[in-house]
This record gives structure tokens, C-alpha cells and sequence, in this order.
């Protein structure tokens, strides 16, 4: 320990000693949720005071809930992007992102009122949770009209289906407001951890410019990044 740092080093093991799937040469300041990982064994290192949040039920605590999807908000739903890049880099394990984005909401909002808007976002939080994502994957709302999708141990190719199933339930799904039924469509990005991407927000960007691409060619459409 050092102030108020927590600090580790390797003693000069046979094996070594690697922080997120890297060797360390000497000491490293260990951050939250960094694996660690000495032989054959794997550890996830927490702060003293902090408790193991993920996969407990965290849903109903309002800190980590967007109160009108019920859903988990922006700052969670990163907290596990990177908690969960770390892991599957450290146990060579796949991981994808998918970032779901509403097509022309703003065009909901100023027609039909923002109660309507509030229906949609709603609705579709629902849907997906419901009766669109497989078991593990973890939902949240990132802003707006735009959600991510974590998928641990899904490649690519797993994950760009999830998606397209994603786009055609949002799109045969039937909003109705006040008697009227609304067309409601979504444009997807997915990106995989791959070797060459380094850290959670390079996976983010990628998957955040594959969105772009699908809007960009038309909307209501699966686009994956690379």
C-alpha cells in the first residue's frame, strides 16, 4: 500500500504476474474490476468497501436504474463495459457490444407529444428485455433514444444475429398511443473484443460508428463495425 494506493508487484515468479492479460515489470497502481492473474488463477480485484455488484440483483436499486425503462442507466451500464472487456481479455474469452439506436424519435416527440416518446422508449425497453435478449446479456439505456447491449462469451457472428433479431422485433412490433400505431424502427451497430482492440472505449467507438454506418445507409439495420 502506498497512501492511498494499492500497489502489486511480482516477486520474481517462474510464471509472472499479468494485470488485464499483461505482464507487469514492476509495480502497478490495480484499479477496479482489473483481473489479475498469477499461474493458473484469476482474480478480480475490488477496493476495500466496495461489493461485488454485478449479477446480484442490482436492478432494482434505483442508482443503477434509468427510472422511466427500468432498465440500468449510463453510469452501470459502462461500469460493466469495462468490467466486462477486462475479463474476457484476461480468460481469452469472446465479448460483444451492440448499441441500439431509435430511428427518427425526435420526429415521435414533436408529432405525437413527449408522453408518446416516454410510451415508446418504454414499450420497446420492455420488448427487448422481455422477450428478444438471451440469458447474461446486460441491457442498459446509454441517452435518449440510444441503448447498449453487453453479450459476454458472444463473437461476433453471435451477436450480429441477436441484432438483426433485435431489428425486426422493434420493427413488427406494434406501438399503439391513444389508438394510433406508430412506426417504430432501430439502427444497430455491433463490434467484437478482437485482438487489436485495446480497451473498452475502442470497443465503444467501434460499435458507435457501426450505428453511424446503419443510419447513414438507410436506418432499420444491422451494421457491425470493424
Amino acid at each position: 500500500k502506498s497512501g492511498e494506493e494499492i500497489k502489486l508487484r511480482d516477486n520474481n515468479s517462474t510464471n509472472g504476474t499479468f494485470v488485464n492479460d499483461k505482464a507487469i515489470k514492476e509495480a502497478v497502481v490495480l484499479r477496479k474490476e482489473d483481473m489479475i492473474k498469477i499461474g493458473n488463477t484469476i482474480l478480480k480485484y475490488l477496493p476495500a468497501g466496495e461489493l461485488e455488484i454485478f449479477y446480484l440483483g442490482t436492478l432494482e436499486s434505483a442508482a443503477h436504474t434509468d427510472p422511466l425503462t427500468k432498465v440500468y442507466n449510463k453510469g452501470y451500464i459502462m461500469e460493466s463495459m469495462e468490467a466486462e472487456f477486462k475479463r474476457a481479455k484476461a480468460l481469452h474469452t469472446e465479448f460483444s457490444v451492440i448499441i441500439l439506436d431509435l430511428d427518427h424519435f425526435k420526429k415521435v416527440n414533436d408529432t405525437h407529444g413527449h408522453d408518446a416518446g416516454d410510451y415508446v422508449l418504454k414499450e420497446m425497453a420492455a420488448l427487448v428485455r422481455t422477450k428478444i435478449l438471451p440469458k447474461g446479456a446486460i441491457f442498459g439505456r446509454f441517452g435518449g433514444e440510444e441503448f447498449m447491449i453487453l453479450l459476454p462469451d458472444k463473437g461476433l457472428e453471435a451477436a450480429t444475429t441477436i441484432a438483426e433479431s433485435l431489428r425486426s422485433g422493434i420493427e413488427k412490433h406494434p406501438f399503439t398511443y391513444e389508438t394510433k400505431r406508430l412506426p417504430i424502427t432501430a439502427s444497430i451497430g455491433v463490434a467484437e473484443n478482437a485482438v487489436d482492440v485495446e480497451n473498452y472505449t475502442a470497443l465503444f467507438k467501434l460499435a458507435d460508428k457501426a450505428v453511424y454506418q446503419a443510419k447513414s445507409g438507410g436506418r432499420n439495420q444491422v451494421c457491425t463495425g470493424s
